[in-house]
């Protein structure tokens, strides 16, 4: 069989090939292409520009709008709506005995996780989301250029001594909730995540 293929012309060892082969050669084709279409994503892909992470925070349609599309319209940012990445359903809990003690275990687990990867920046919390942050040093100390336009009772100081230097770590929000905003001390955007706080700090959540 060899030495016929050698005799074939090389039209003829094509064809040879392709009859003997096809199957192989078709799989092959589909196996670069999906390999190829994984780079290309993996390459291209785009991080967004801001996340926020909702904890103990119930969202409706309103307040997602709120908190993102009418970030965008305020003309206070160069991102777009697309760029923003709300994250929903954290849940932390200071009881064991809570009847959704597994998925407060695992929200935790999740909110570690984003923490150690760098993907959060903003947080949006209640008194118990502001007593484990504080606890564990998560939050970042807001820059002057944001607590300077806000009153002394919508700031949180990362200390409960009253003779501690003032280092704000949250903004009290405008709701009728006690819901606190900060940003995420490793946060990867932190110049957009002051940005935000500016906004958010300043409308009725």
């Amino acid at each position: 069989m060899s030495d016929k293929f050698k005799k074939l012309s090389t039209k003829a060892k094509i064809e040879y090939i392709y009859d003997y082969y096809k199957l192989h050669i078709i799989l092959g084709f589909i196996v670069i292409g999906i390999l190829s279409i994984l780079i290309y994503n993996a390459v291209n892909k785009s991080s967004p520009s801001l996340s926020i992470g909702c904890i103990n925070t119930p969202t409706n349609n309103d307040r997602e709008l709120l908190l993102t599309k009418k970030y965008i319209q305020s003309n206070t940012t160069k991102i777009k709506t697309k760029d923003i990445e709300l994250v929903k359903g954290f849940r932390f809990s200071n009881s064991k005995d809570s009847i959704d003690y597994d998925y407060t275990y695992a929200s935790n687990v999740k909110f570690l996780a984003r923490i150690t990867d760098k993907t959060l920046d903003v947080v949006i919390f209640d008194k118990e989301g502001l007593r484990v942050l504080k606890k564990k040093g998560y939050l970042l100390t807001i820059p002057n250029s944001v607590t300077n336009k806000l009153s002394d009772n919508a700031l949180i100081n990362s200390s409960k001594n009253v003779n501690a230097s003032k280092k704000y770590v949250a903004i009290k929000l405008n709701s009728n909730k006690n819901l606190y905003v900060g940003i995420i001390k490793n946060s990867p955007h932190k110049k957009e995540a002051i940005n935000y706080l500016k906004y958010i700090s300043g409308v009725t959540f």
